[in-house]
């Protein structure tokens, strides 16, 4: 169902480097912990996708005098991580179409694993009452995506994933980045639901489908920064791009 989506408080989010081309159904990648929301902004430190997750006094372990007895919690590390992957300059995770990503949280559980497997650059909208591009023009993202038990943890702030057109953003080639939204009227009422990838996808659940973004031109990248804490994912797209 279209729907309005509303944001929950961003916290220190570290992503996957995997690589690779997965199956339609995306295969589970090497990950890093993502770590819980913080009580404050000012709790949270400034991090790149490469950047070991930062740890709150809650979890850094017992305070100064603290009996023998005090059960220490376990800390966030990326210690388990793989190797990362090219990070571009802009700060995010560089993926080629068909590259799996994904994430987990503290414990190094998966909590969701996702593919885009291709980008249609010319697309034909379905909908009676479709509408021209307002940017320029509209695109499809070919979806599949996969979420796991503990997406929807008790401890877990990030409870569903969504890769809506809102959760996106275009620079050009020359590198300006669009101001205006990739989520428009012509982009939402593009194709039929059936066809487009559900918004808010919870745990345990797998997915496929199309993102439609309004996009200005053809040619350029793709960030994908789904908790708009400044770190994602980006590809590019057009006649530069390497898939």
């Amino acid at each position: 169902m279209k729907k309005q989506l509303l944001w929950a408080p961003v916290a220190l989010l570290v992503l996957s480097a995997c690589g690779g081309t997965p199956s339609s159904s995306p295969s589970t990648p090497d990950v890093t912990p993502i770590q819980a929301a913080p009580a404050s902004a000012s709790d949270a430190a400034p991090a790149g996708p490469d950047a070991e997750p930062a740890v709150d006094a809650a979890s850094s372990g017992p305070a100064e005098g603290a009996g023998e007895g005090a059960e220490e919690p376990a800390a966030a590390s990326a210690s388990s991580a793989a190797p990362a992957g090219a990070t571009s300059d802009r700060g995010f995770r560089i993926k080629k179409l068909g590259e799996a990503a994904g994430m987990a949280n503290a414990e190094g559980e998966s909590i969701v694993d996702f593919v885009v497997k291709d980008v249609d650059l010319a697309l034909k909208c379905t909908e009676q009452f479709a509408e021209k591009a307002e940017n320029g023009r509209l695109i499809g993202l070919h979806l599949d995506v996969e979420t796991h038990k503990a997406l929807g943890g008790e401890d877990q702030w990030i409870k569903t994933f969504d890769a809506s057109a809102h959760t996106w953003t275009f620079v050009s080639a020359a590198g300006t980045t669009f101001n205006g939204s990739l989520a428009t009227m012509p982009s939402f009422f593009c194709l039929a639901d059936a066809e487009t990838l559900p918004f808010d996808i919870g745990p345990a659940q797998k997915a496929s489908g199309v993102v439609v973004l309004d996009v200005p031109e053809a040619e350029g990248t793709l960030i994908f920064e789904p908790y708009g804490d400044g770190l994602g994912w980006e590809w590019e797209i057009g006649a530069g791009a390497d898939a």
